[in-house]
């Protein structure tokens, strides 16, 4: 009878301090014996009663690791805040190209013009849930990102059928030509300029779990959806020729919305209970439409201008974007880990298929769709409790 006792006496008791607190729910299964080192992590916080999932059959193995936190019964809220600094690159964007000899009497020789861009600031901002007592988590995520660029090239002389001409009429078809003599050969320009400008807003939501591999890996699948609506406009312009002084000029504006199945991998490995090497990528199929629109004009010596072009189109498409993250990872936890708070830095890049989608004009080179890639640093934080 004694040892009877002895032995039901613990066991209402804490059973008894379980649903005292309505944390029976939390802890179906006995909590497994924590490792000594571990057991400020896990063993229940004077102040605070918390259900420590983290020695549940909710979390995998390992069921105690010195590099997890506790986590309340219920819901814990998170906010993160990221800073990028990233240069966007996109295919396609060729202006002009710069002749050493007479395309009528040698093949055309050379350098192509193409865009330069710069490294831009931008933003990303967030706000996610954990569900503790299921092992789950909820993210959404809205990134803002600005570049616009001017660039140039010009000749200081002039030979006819020579200097800076269209590349291959890439631009421009059956442009009257603005050469003096009026002979209908390539024209011929003293400077070229290009304006491009990029504005991308950018909806991500998640929905993932983490899963410890061995004592120091963990890895969280997610899947999700991805949203944007971006714009980007393009702007050609072609000065000079001669004696003419006249110039042609080319606007082109892409507005893009689309949604997509979103799906990845984030991955840690962990040095120690603060520091880890983070990695990250994601995939979305994006359904999207475009709505692009081209007006040309042609001015001549006096300044008399004529319209062109004007032509607009409007189509739907799925196309691919993948994401890239590799950074260090540095946490702490304070209030019986009750509070979390994470730093990291590090490279990212993203790759959008076929996102020039400028018209092109009959009788010009058919280039394909350009590709635009971003890349570039990203530092962030992210708080918990």
């Amino acid at each position: 009878m004694k040892k009877a006792l002895k032995f039901m006496i613990p066991v209402l008791g804490n059973a008894a301090l379980v649903f005292a607190d309505g944390n029976g729910d939390c802890c179906p299964k006995p909590v497994q014996k924590c490792e000594t080192k571990c057991k400020e992590v896990c063993e229940p916080c004077p102040t605070k009663k918390v259900c420590k999932t983290t020695c549940c059959t909710v979390r995998p193995k390992p069921p105690c690791e010195c590099v997890t936190r506790a986590c309340d019964c219920g819901v814990d809220f998170f906010i993160t805040a990221d800073f990028i600094y990233w240069k966007a690159r996109e295919d396609g964007l060729e202006f002009a190209m710069t002749n050493t000899a007479a395309p009528a009497a040698a093949p055309a020789q050379g350098r192509v013009n193409r865009e330069h861009t710069k490294y831009k600031p931008g933003f990303k901002v967030g706000i996610g849930l954990d569900f503790c007592d299921w092992g789950w988590d909820t993210y959404l995520n809205y990134t803002w990102y600005r570049t616009n660029h001017n660039n140039n090239s010009t000749v200081t002389t002039v030979a006819a059928g020579t200097g800076l001409t269209l590349l291959d009429a890439y631009w421009f078809a059956d442009t009257p030509d603005l050469n003096a003599a009026g002979t209908g050969a390539t024209p011929a320009y003293t400077s070229a300029t290009q304006s491009w400008n990029l504005r991308m807003n950018i909806l991500d939501w998640e929905m993932g779990r983490k899963y410890w591999i061995g004592k120091h890996i963990m890895l969280r699948p997610h899947i999700g959806l991805k949203g944007a609506w971006n714009r980007q406009n393009q702007g050609v312009g072609f000065t000079g020729g001669d004696a003419a002084g006249g110039s042609v000029n080319s606007s082109n504006t892409e507005k893009f919305k689309g949604v997509g199945v979103r799906a990845g991998m984030d991955t840690a490995f962990h040095f120690s209970r603060g520091f880890s090497l983070l990695g990250k990528f994601a995939l979305t199929g994006m359904y999207e439409k475009y709505r692009v629109s081209r007006s040309d004009s042609t001015i001549d010596a006096a300044g008399a201008a004529t319209s062109a072009v004007s032509v607009t189109d409007s189509f739907w498409n799925v196309e691919p974007v993948f994401e890239w993250f590799l950074g260090l990872n540095w946490e702490t936890w304070w209030s019986c880990d009750n509070m979390h708070l994470a730093i990291w830095v590090g490279w990212e890049e993203q790759f959008w298929a076929d996102r020039a989608r400028f018209i092109r004009m009959p009788g010009t080179a058919q280039h394909g769709a350009g590709d635009l890639a971003l890349q570039g640093l990203t530092l962030g934080a992210m708080f918990e409790f």
